[in-house]
């Protein structure tokens, strides 16, 4: 169960830096 809720955050974590950066690129 934690390990799986870990992944998630993880994935949810990386998915957030991607949009960021992109945000970032455009800006």
């Amino acid at each position: 169960m934690i390990g799986f809720s870990s992944l998630l955050i993880a994935r949810h974590r990386g998915a957030f830096s991607i949009g960021l950066l992109a945000m970032l690129g455009v800006g």
